[in-house]
């Protein structure tokens, strides 16, 4: 039998037994410190959400109370205010954005009036764009006077006088030289005649750029011209911005019309006409084959397929010479 009593370790089994040791020594007070840290602290899923939605109705609680509070506030400095009478010519955008019209529409108003328009009737106010949902808040309150000078004059509202001040007001300010008044001259605007009209003169007015001219005068051909500046709104990608926009820089000669011969004109011809269509091309000739040729509107009147107004529209394009 063999005698453990005597022994012992090497040197290298001594230096892996300490190394071990160690190596216990430190796992124990890595554990030990990190049970005794601060952990930090667990949620579950459905916590996280109940605190997130907690928090948003915590907010849209706060952001609704200050929009009520805010809506409180602008109706209570809004009924301070009484609005009367007004000339769409003179009030100003933060007027009519008071009285609760859009800001858009109030900003229309203004740059078509920068751009040297003025408004003469009820229609042609309503026709700036964004304002025809206005018409039955504002009809009765407007007064357009067509002897005031829309750069000085006074707006009416509530009883009160408004000036609107420019920077360089040449309407008011007249340079005195030899105890007399020196006139301001006035810049006349240059109006373009549509039935006249190239596409390069079309193109000078601000706000027809070359597609919109080319459609105008593509459109002018095939009526045979305008016998009023509101036919402009027909042609296509003409917004009605645009054309409150520059309805006063152009005129029509109705004069300058190329009429069609009723009495000679073949089908195809005729059925091109915006106002006439194949449907009713085809109508007129046989009726004018069954009863002779037309010698008058009232003539044409008895083929009963166009109302008053539309053949009011379509006597400038008609010729019944033989």
């Amino acid at each position: 039998m063999r005698n453990f009593t005597n022994q012992y370790f090497t040197k290298k089994e001594r230096r892996s037994l300490f190394l071990l040791a160690s190596l216990v020594f430190i796992g124990t007070v890595t554990m030990y410190l990190v049970y005794h840290f601060d952990k930090p602290e667990q949620y579950m899923m459905a916590d996280l959400m109940d605190h997130a939605l907690k928090d948003s109705i915590d907010q849209a609680t706060q952001n609704e109370d200050h929009n009520r509070d805010f809506k409180k506030s602008s109706l209570a400095k809004t009924r301070k205010v009484q609005f009367g009478k007004f000339d769409p010519n003179v009030i100003s955008a933060d007027e009519l954005m008071a009285m609760g019209v859009s800001r858009y529409a109030s900003s229309n108003l203004e740059k078509y009036r920068k751009k040297g328009g003025k408004i003469k009737s009820k229609q042609q106010f309503f026709k700036i764009y964004g304002m025809e949902k206005y018409i039955a808040m504002l009809d009765s309150l407007i007064r357009i006077n067509e002897n005031q000078n829309p750069e000085n004059a006074n707006n009416s509202m509530s009883g009160t006088s408004h000036t609107y001040p420019t920077s360089k007001d040449t309407s008011t300010v007249r340079e005195k030289k030899d105890n007399r008044a020196t006139p301001i001259p006035t810049v006349k605007l240059k109006v373009i005649e549509l039935n006249g009209a190239d596409s390069f003169e079309l193109e000078s007015i601000r706000g027809i750029g070359a597609f919109l001219a080319a459609r105008i005068i593509k459109y002018r051909n095939k009526l045979g011209g305008f016998y009023e500046i509101g036919q402009l709104e027909e042609v296509y990608g003409m917004r009605p911005q645009t054309f409150m926009e520059i309805n006063h820089l152009v005129k029509a000669n109705a004069d300058l019309i190329l009429k069609m011969k009723i009495n000679s004109v073949d089908e195809k011809t005729l059925a091109a006409h915006p106002y006439i269509g194949r449907k009713a091309a085809s109508i007129l000739l046989r009726y004018k084959k069954q009863h002779g040729n037309f010698k008058s509107i009232e003539d044409f009147m008895k083929v009963r397929i166009y109302d008053d107004e539309e053949i009011q529209r379509l006597k400038w394009y008609i010729d019944f010479a033989e």
